[in-house]
């Protein structure tokens, strides 16, 4: 497996949900390091000190796992440890959860055990969930205890909490998937290369440069600054990108980030 040596926490999605993230590591001196198989897939997420110790995250977990079979696309288990390796639970009251694919790498079943290593039920009450589609969308799921009893939602809370572990279209919602780059940072030598998570395929991709993580290191180290201006050069296989970032007791009031972009070659489509 590789080993990613210093991994800081970038979010793409919304820039504005990137700030609190950064400051929650910083405050707790945490961070997160990660683990890829042969195939790129992310294998083992950590919460990491100052010193590179594995502790506790927010969540009180301190580690995440995925285990892949095969060739398959997406994990059939994930489980959450503590700092030792030993079964924790995670908010929903579950340390493991193994899950069933169709061919189309929908899930179908869903299962979910204690620290003990027996079929548990989570916060909301059920250990087992199957569910259906149709024309490859999805249509339905039953629910069942951990006696294997059919459960009843007249209110929809269970069907909601299934958003917690799987996506809209039936694939799984990975663990810090709101985290889909992870980037190796050298603040001394200012040198940064992009870990992209691709969650179509489970796989990560080393990039050649990324805007929005050359904006996140920018922002964390105004934030970091308190008040005032943060400018700094983000070196990357791809060239460099200048980050200049503003902060106001703590708040980042603004950033932007320039480079230079060449043109590459240029085509014609339809005659045009």
């Amino acid at each position: 497996m590789k080993r990613l040596p210093a991994v800081l926490i970038c979010i793409l999605l919304v820039l504005s949900m990137l700030l609190p993230v950064f400051c929650a590591a910083e405050a707790n001196e945490t961070t997160i390091t990660a683990e890829t198989d042969m195939r790129k897939h992310i294998v083992r997420y950590a919460y990491t000190d100052g010193n590179g110790v594995t502790c506790p995250g927010p969540n009180g977990y301190a580690v995440i796992e995925c285990q892949y079979e095969g060739t398959r696309k997406y994990p059939f288990k994930i489980r959450y440890l503590d700092a030792r390796d030993n079964r924790v639970k995670n908010p929903d009251q579950y340390s493991v959860v193994k899950l069933n694919y169709d061919a189309k790498w929908h899930i179908t079943e869903a299962t979910f055990y204690g620290t003990d290593g027996k079929i548990t039920n989570t916060a909301q009450g059920y250990a087992h969930v199957y569910i259906r589609y149709e024309d490859g969308n999805f249509s339905n799921a039953l629910f069942y205890n951990k006696r294997n009893e059919k459960l009843k939602d007249p209110d929809g809370t269970m069907l909601e909490s299934i958003s917690s572990w799987m996506e809209e279209d039936g694939s799984p919602r990975l663990p810090f998937d709101e985290v889909p780059l992870l980037m190796d940072w050298n603040p001394a030598t200012g040198v940064m290369t992009p870990l992209v998570f691709v969650r179509g395929s489970g796989t990560t991709v080393w990039e050649t440069a990324c805007g929005s993580g050359s904006a996140a290191i920018g922002a964390m180290t105004a934030w970091r600054k308190g008040t005032g201006r943060a400018e700094i050069q983000v070196k990357q296989p791809g060239g460099t990108i200048r980050v200049c970032a503003e902060a106001e007791n703590k708040t980042v009031t603004g950033i932007t980030i320039t480079g230079t972009v060449r043109i590459g070659e240029e085509k014609e489509l339809n005659g045009h």
